[in-house]
């Protein structure tokens, strides 16, 4: 099995920090996977399979930086202090894109 190519590594390192953005960004600090998903395709990463959603989701919270539940069948990811030191910047963890600082 091949490494991921830098294009895809930097792909998947983006759509880990949009996810933790977007929870960043609600009151609550969570969404369902569907909402993360619309919300993945509005920021440009469209197309993406409800599987792939999830996949990220998983590696998400074996970092520590969301934490999941399910309720009627959706998962839902609330943001962890951690995560939210890492979508605002405050920290990097190798395997998210690094945010750009807002002007």
């Amino acid at each position: 099995m091949s490494a991921a190519s830098p294009y895809a590594r930097a792909v998947t390192e983006d759509q880990r920090l949009c996810v933790l953005q977007v929870l960043e960004q609600d009151p609550d600090g969570s969404h369902n996977e569907n909402l993360l998903r619309a919300a993945l395709g509005m920021a440009g990463h469209r197309r993406l399979s409800g599987r792939r959603v999830r996949d990220l989701l998983d590696w998400l919270a074996g970092e520590g930086l969301i934490r999941l539940e399910e309720r009627a069948g959706l998962m839902l990811a609330h943001l962890t202090g951690r995560g939210e030191d890492v979508a605002l910047g405050g920290s990097s963890l190798p395997g998210v894109a690094v945010p750009r600082r807002r002007r």
